[in-house]
């Protein structure tokens, strides 16, 4: 039987995507939301065109994952006539990004195999930069139940030793695969085909990895051992990890934090203590400071790959996590965030939507995916991602361009 065919605004918003038109895909987008398409298979509808055609050798931020990503992932927590807003905005971005000429688009090719062999050719591909083998490979790893786990186990674990660009590759994975992973695996090897290619381009910069192996083999901490530490962070051992993070050096950094897991602090407990810190640290800014929002959205992600991830190494995130805010200047002692809950979140997402491709509009939504996952997915949760998103939000200025078009056909959450 025939697949049914595409709607309208689906094939106008993929020619949009592909010809980097994010006017038209913006007004594809509004056709859809007329049509009464869901938020999903909007954003269903460009993620496949934009993984198909980006120009990920251009070496240029995905824009596209990451706004279709944490678009989605946001639309979850808005009422059901704003759902699609975030992710409209992230077509835009998505058709910003540089694109392939039509005969050099991806073609979709995977290759068989025994899942072990496959994940060790994986990973030798990814340490060698040879891109193309290990995007066909991993899309042999992308099958069902456990073999998918373990797949994706395998790329956060060699995305995470490469720190280049403040840990760019583990933050690409892992959007790729939350977007794969809402579209309901439809097309996800396609989805996570630019991704992983980012990911394979050898391993750039692994100072922080060799830090942390360093001290770590010196201190005959048994990695299988601290999976099950159940310590809380607080009082002085709280206070021993802020010391770590503002260690003078990346090796006395390494060792404050590998010797808390040590004294048996848990791993999520050690992940709350440096999400806040990050938190707090972007709230501090007096300006918009990029570093600081990266270093709170890794921090963020190794939480994620913590609550994913059940292999000994899913720690090496978060110890990286820690090294990231060891690098940067420490906060004032006093900030303290705005307090903030789950029932500002719809207004900072409407917020952060006023902005457009060319201000903040892709480091903001991707930081409130991080500050709304962090407040709402834990039982731990950390509230003052939603001061720090605040934050971002006052140093950004709205769109003039399309936004007006946009708030008239999606009014603040407060109009009646």
């Amino acid at each position: 039987m025939a697949s049914p065919a595409a709607p309208p605004w689906a094939a106008a918003l993929a020619d949009a995507v592909r010809s980097k038109d994010p006017d038209a895909a913006l007004r594809a987008g509004l056709a859809a939301v007329d049509a009464k398409a869901p938020a999903l298979e909007i954003a269903r509808a460009a993620a496949v065109p934009w993984a198909e055609s980006v120009d990920v050798s251009a070496g240029t931020p995905l824009r596209g994952l990451m706004g279709l990503s944490s678009g989605l992932r946001l639309s979850r927590h808005l009422a059901p006539r704003l759902q699609a807003l975030p992710v409209l905005r992230g077509l835009s971005l998505a058709a910003t990004d540089p694109k392939l000429p039509p005969s050099e688009r991806r073609r979709r090719v995977k290759v068989a195999g025994e899942i072990s062999h496959l994940t060790r050719s994986f990973e030798y591909a990814v340490r060698t930069g040879a891109f193309s083998d290990a995007v066909s490979i991993f899309s042999g790893l992308l099958t069902e139940g456990k073999e998918r786990v373990m797949a994706g186990d395998t790329l956060f674990r060699v995305a995470a030793e490469d720190m280049v660009n403040g840990g760019q590759k583990l933050v690409y994975a892992v959007k790729a695969w939350q977007l794969a992973s809402t579209l309901g695996w439809r097309a996800g090897d396609a989805i996570m085909g630019p991704a992983v290619t980012r990911v394979a381009t050898g391993i750039q910069d692994p100072s922080a990895y060799k830090t942390l192996m360093a001290v770590w083999g010196r201190e005959k901490v048994d990695i299988a051992a601290i999976g099950g530490n159940a310590g809380g962070a607080e009082g002085p051992e709280r206070e021993a990890i802020l010391i770590a993070l503002r260690s003078p050096s990346a090796e006395e950094c390494a060792k404050g934090v590998i010797l808390a897991l040590k004294r048996g602090v848990g791993l999520d407990a050690l992940a709350h203590v440096v999400v806040r810190e990050a938190a707090l640290r972007v709230a501090a800014a007096g300006t918009y400071d990029l570093p600081a929002l990266g270093g709170l959205v890794y921090a963020d992600t190794a939480r994620w790959v913590l609550k994913f991830s059940k292999t000994e190494t899913r720690v090496l995130p978060v110890l990286q996590a820690c090294l990231v805010l060891r690098s940067q200047a420490p906060r004032p002692t006093e900030v303290r965030a705005p307090p903030m809950g789950a029932r500002d979140i719809e207004t900072l997402v409407y917020q952060v939507c006023r902005e457009g491709p060319s201000g903040n509009l892709d480091p903001n939504l991707t930081l409130a995916d991080a500050a709304v996952e962090e407040a709402t997915a834990y039982p731990s949760a950390v509230k003052e991602g939603l001061g720090a998103l605040a934050r971002a939000i006052a140093l950004s200025s709205p769109e003039e361009k399309t936004w007006p078009a946009l708030e008239a056909r999606f009014p603040p959450p407060t109009s009646s």
